[in-house]
């Protein structure tokens, strides 16, 4: 699984240091947006590893699948509350939208 988990790692860091080398080029990148992520993502990849090291093996993909609803409920909210289009993406080629006005 190790193998195929650094493959795969592998693979996303060869398209995505010409994707964003692209990006740069165009001008496409909000650096403060960039650093701002930074800054939220080497802590919580830090806090991430220490308690999935402390997680039993069967909570991980339950503890995923928990989190990602949440994120999902509360992205679908606050989109509500700005009057924003939502999005619901069931897989890469279904996608529907929903206006709200």
């Amino acid at each position: 699984m190790r193998q195929a988990v650094g493959t795969s790692l592998l693979v996303i860091a060869a398209l995505s240091v010409p994707t964003l080398a692209a990006h740069w080029a165009l001008g496409h990148i909000d650096w403060s947006v960039s650093v701002a992520f930074a800054a939220g993502l080497l802590p919580a990849s830090f806090v991430g590893a220490h308690l999935s090291r402390r997680l039993p093996r069967g909570a991980q993909p339950q503890g995923l699948w928990v989190l990602s609803r949440r994120i999902r409920r509360i992205v679908t909210i606050y989109r509500i509350v700005r009057r924003q289009s939502i999005c619901f993406s069931f897989s890469a080629l279904a996608v529907e939208r929903l206006p709200l006005a």
